[in-house]
C-alpha cells in the first residue's frame, strides 16, 4: 500500500562483518523424541560464518539415570570433525538394537578426522560396567578399551567376569575391504565353572548335577569369508551325577566354514582312556548332512555302569578296549568298533561290533547293530526313545542261524539244531 504525499529516493547498505559468529543456547527441562525421554538438556552452539565452522561448546543431558556430556566441532569446508563425549551410568536398553543389553555403562570416547575418508578417522573409547548383561547372561567388571585408526578396529585387552569365571578377549578387525574384513580375534578363560554356566542357561538337571571347570582359548584369523578358527579347550574334574567322572579332557581343533579338524581328543572317563582325532566336512546347504571321519582308541571303558543310565539291567558287560571309527553324516553316523578284547552280551561273546545310528527326532534313536561272535553274525535293529525319565526300547533281529548261535555258547551242541529264527523284544 502506497503512502500518500511521500516522494523521494532511499538508499540502504547492509554490511555483515566477516567475523560474524552466531551463538545459540538450547535448553529444555523435559523432552521426548522417538519414545526416548531426555531431561535437563543444555547445549551451546557457535557457528563461525567466516570459517564455515560449527562448534558444540557444551552439551549435557540426562537419559534416565544416565548423564551425557559432549563437546566438539565440525568444519563444513574441509569435512573435518573433532568430538569428545563422556557418559555416566548410561543404560542403552531403550535403543531397539540394544534392547537385550542391560546395565549401567561409563564411557569415555573421542573421535577426529574427516567424514569423507574413513582412513583419516582416529577414535578411542573406554567402556566400563560393574554389572552388565546381554540376553540374560550376566557380565561383571567389564573393561573394554577400543581404538580405531587407519580403518583398523583394535581391542587391546578387554576383561570381564562371566558366571563362573573370568574372560579376556581382544584383537583387530581390518575393514579396508569392508565387504570382507580381516579378523584377528582371540578370547581365553582360565576356568569357567560349568555348573554356574549351566545354571545361567537353565540347563542344569537336578537329577544329574554336573560340575567341573573349563579353560581354554579361541582364536579367529583371516578374511571373514574364509577365516580359520582355532580352539584349545580343557576340562578339569568333570562329574555328571554318580555316572561320569572325568578328571581331565582336552580338545584341540581348528576349522573354517567348510571343514573342522580335531587334532587332539583326549579324555579320562572313570577308569577309561580315550584318544582320538578326526574331521568334519561341512555341508553348507544342510548341516546335518555334513560328513564325518573320526578315529579313536578306547581303553578300559566299563560298559555296565554307562548303560545303566538307559536300562535297569544292562545285558552288555565287560570293558571296551579297541578302536572306534565313525563315518557317515551327523544325521546318520556309522560307527565301527574293532575290539582288542571281547565283550559279552549275556553269555554270548562279541568279537566285533558295527553300528549305524540315526535320530529322526529329539530323544529318539534308531540303531542298526551288526555283531560277530565266531561264525554267528546277528544283526539287530534297536529303536529307543525317551519317555519321561525312562527309555522305551524295541529290538528286532534278522533271521538268526540257530546252529551258529548254539556254537557260540557250547561247541558240543553244534549240529543238533538247524534253521533260522528271529527275535523281537520290547520294554522300558
Amino acid at each position: 500500500k502506497s503512502v500518500k504525499n511521500a516522494s523521494g529516493k532511499i538508499t540502504t547498505r547492509t554490511v555483515i562483518p566477516s567475523n560474524l559468529n552466531i551463538k545459540t543456547n538450547i535448553k529444555s527441562d523435559k523432552l521426548s523424541a522417538y519414545g526416548v525421554n531426555i531431561n535437563n538438556l543444555l547445549a551451546d552452539v557457535i557457528y563461525d560464518f567466516n570459517h564455515s565452522k560449527a562448534e558444540l561448546e557444551t552439551l549435557t543431558l540426562n537419559l534416565g539415570k544416565g548423564l551425557i556430556r559432549a563437546s566438539g566441532n565440525v568444519n563444513l569446508k574441509t569435512n573435518a570433525f573433532d568430538f569428545n563425549a563422556i557418559t555416566e551410568n548410561f543404560d542403552p536398553h531403550f535403543i531397539s538394537e540394544l534392547k537385550d543389553l542391560t546395565g549401567a555403562f561409563n564411557i569415555k570416547a573421542s573421535a577426529s578426522g574427516k567424514f569423507t575418508d574413513t582412513k583419516t578417522i582416529n577414535a578411542n573409547a573406554e567402556i566400563k560396567a560393574s554389572n552388565a548383561g546381554y540376553g540374560g547372561i550376566r557380565l561383571c567388571n567389564l573393561d573394554l578399551p577400543i581404538n580405531f585408526t587407519n580403518n583398523i578396529l583394535t581391542i587391546p585387552n578387554a576383561r570381564g567376569s562371566l558366571p563362573g569365571g573370568n574372560l579376556t578377549f581382544g584383537g583387530t578387525v581390518n575393514i579396508n575391504n569392508a565387504a570382507n574384513p580381516v579378523l584377528d580375534l582371540n578370547a581365553s578363560s582360565k576356568g569357567l565353572n560349568i555348573a554356574e554356566v549351566l545354571k545361567t542357561f537353565s540347563l542344569q538337571d537336578k537329577s544329574m548335577p554336573i560340575t567341573g571347570r573349563v579353560r581354554g582359548a579361541v582364536n579367529v584369523h583371516g578374511a571373514l569369508n574364509t577365516a580359520t578358527v582355532n580352539a584349545n579347550l580343557y576340562v578339569d574334574n568333570f562329574k555328571a551325577g554318580k555316572v561320569v567322572n572325568m578328571p581331565s579332557a582336552a580338545l584341540e581343533a581348528s576349522g573354517n566354514m567348510s571343514r573342522v579338524t580335531v587334532r587332539k581328543l583326549q579324555a579320562r572317563i572313570n577308569n577309561a582312556d580315550i584318544n582320538g582325532n578326526g574331521s568334519m566336512s561341512i555341508n553348507p546347504k544342510n548341516f546335518m548332512k555334513s560328513s564325518l571321519n573320526i578315529n579313536a582308541n578306547v581303553k578300559r571303558l566299563e560298559l555296565k555302569p554307562l548303560l545303566a543310565n538307559f536300562m535297569e539291567k544292562p545285558p552288555l558287560m565287560g570293558e571296551l578296549r579297541g578302536n572306534i571309527k565313525v563315518n557317515g553324516t551327523l544325521a546318520q553316523p556309522v560307527a565301527e568298533i574293532k575290539l582288542s578284547e571281547p565283550l559279552y552280551y549275556g553269555i554270548i561273546r562279541l568279537d566285533d561290533i558295527a553300528l549305524r545310528l540315526k535320530s529322526p527326532e529329539e530323544n529318539h534313536y534308531i540303531v542298526n547293530a551288526k555283531l560277530r561272535a565266531k561264525n554267528f553274525t546277528p544283526e539287530l535293529d534297536i529303536d529307543f526313545r525317551q519317555s519321561g525319565n525312562n527309555y522305551i526300547y524295541d529290538v528286532r533281529t534278522n533271521p538268526l542261524d540257530i546252529n551258529n548261535a548254539i556254537e557260540v555258547q557250547t561247541a558240543s551242541m553244534q549240529g543238533m539244531l538247524k534253521g533260522a529264527a528271529t527275535v523281537h523284544v520290547n520294554g522300558s
